[in-house]
C-alpha cells in the first residue's frame, strides 16, 4: 500500500535577499541591504568566484571562467555566455540573462549583458582576463 500525503496547502516562497552589504573599497561590511541591491551583490559575487575552487562555496555557486585563458575567441564567444547565464540563473531572484556584447581590449574581454530579477532590469559589466 503506498502512503498517502496530507499536504494540501503548500506554500513556496523565496529567501530574503537581505544581507550585508560590501563595501569594497573600504574592505568591511556595511549596513543591511536588500531587494535589488542585494540582487547586484550577490551577481558581482557569484561573477568573481571561480566555480569549484573554494571549498567555503556549494559547487553550484560561482562560474567557471579560468579555462578559456589562452583559447580561441571563437571558442570563448559563446562558452562565456553560456557559463555566465548558467551560474546567474541557479539565483532564484533571476529570471533571465541576456543581450550579451562584448569590447576587446588588449588581454581582456569585457562584456555587457542585461539581467533580468524579480526586482527589475540590471545592467551588468564583466571584465575578463584572457
Amino acid at each position: 500500500m503506498i502512503p498517502q500525503s496530507q499536504l494540501q496547502n503548500i506554500e513556496i516562497t523565496t529567501r530574503s535577499t537581505s544581507t550585508w552589504q560590501l563595501d569594497l573599497e573600504a574592505k568591511k561590511l556595511g549596513g543591511r541591504i536588500e531587494g535589488i541591491d542585494a540582487v547586484r551583490q550577490m551577481i558581482y559575487t557569484v561573477l568573481n568566484v571561480e566555480r569549484y575552487r573554494y571549498a567555503i562555496h556549494s559547487w553550484r555557486f560561482g562560474v567557471e571562467l579560468d579555462d578559456l585563458y589562452g583559447q580561441s575567441m571563437d571558442y570563448i564567444y559563446p562558452t562565456i555566455v553560456q557559463r555566465i547565464t548558467e551560474a546567474l540563473m541557479m539565483l532564484d531572484t533571476i529570471q533571465s540573462v541576456d543581450n550579451f556584447s562584448f569590447d576587446r581590449k588588449k588581454e581582456a574581454l569585457i562584456l555587457t549583458f542585461n539581467v533580468s530579477t524579480i526586482y527589475g532590469d540590471l545592467n551588468v559589466t564583466k571584465e575578463v582576463t584572457l
